[in-house]
């Protein structure tokens, strides 16, 4: 095994780590890095096989998807610009990238348009994922306003006027900061309602909730 050929692993669909490992020892990778293996929230194995990198070296990776991180670890950074700044800190060391799957080096001819390809699908991949999101965003919001709706209707019914009546007292007393801590001390169901199904319920003259103490305004 060659010190000067060191690999990167993380599991990925398609490739299990116990192959990469076994793909990483057959091309001759004397260190192995793999996503996790630590299992510190505070160490990036990612980072340190990059930090490990000299002149000359080898940085191996059995797939280029094995580079690309999560948006729950990337935060606000993109996921494509991440895996750009990977590759060029590494290029930038004078190693070389070589995926094992392909045999394609960051040293060869094609690899502009190996990495044209590979942003392409993360684009993809991305765009596929906001829309799941924004489906079952929407759906919520659908199922939340159907909810509302009923304890609308059950709270807004002459049946319930009079406790409708007490809750609006605790709803704008002035003794709360603000409308979640009012929420709170509301009975039932209204203690977790939204703020739009409680204005509906105590103003449906749609007054700003903010105003007049509506949900809980501190003194002056």
């Amino acid at each position: 095994m060659l010190k000067t050929r060191r690999a990167f692993i993380r599991a990925i669909k398609g490739l299990p780590v116990a192959r990469q490992r076994q793909m990483a020892i057959d091309a001759g990778c004397g260190e192995i890095y793999e996503h996790g293996d630590t299992g510190r929230a505070d160490m990036d194995e990612r980072n340190l096989w990059v930090m490990s990198l000299r002149a000359a070296d080898t940085a191996w990776v059995p797939d280029l998807r094995v580079l690309i991180r999560t948006p729950a670890e990337l935060g606000r950074t993109r996921v494509t610009a991440d895996l750009a700044g990977c590759l060029a800190e590494i290029c930038g060391k004078n190693a070389v990238v070589e995926e094992g799957v392909s045999g394609d080096r960051s040293d060869g001819e094609d690899w502009p348009n190996k990495l044209k390809s590979l942003v392409q699908k993360v684009h993809l991949v991305n765009r596929s994922r906001l829309k799941v999101l924004a489906g079952a965003k929407m759906a919520r919001a659908a199922k939340a306003e159907r909810a509302g709706s009923g304890i609308v209707a059950e709270w807004r019914s002459p049946a319930k006027a009079k406790a409708r009546k007490a809750a609006l007292i605790l709803w704008q007393s002035r003794l709360f900061k603000n409308w979640e801590d009012a929420r709170a001390s509301l009975p039932g169901e209204l203690a977790t309602a939204s703020l739009p199904t409680l204005t509906r319920i105590f103003h449906p003259e749609g007054r700003d909730p903010a105003r007049k103490g509506v949900g809980g305004r501190s003194r002056k």
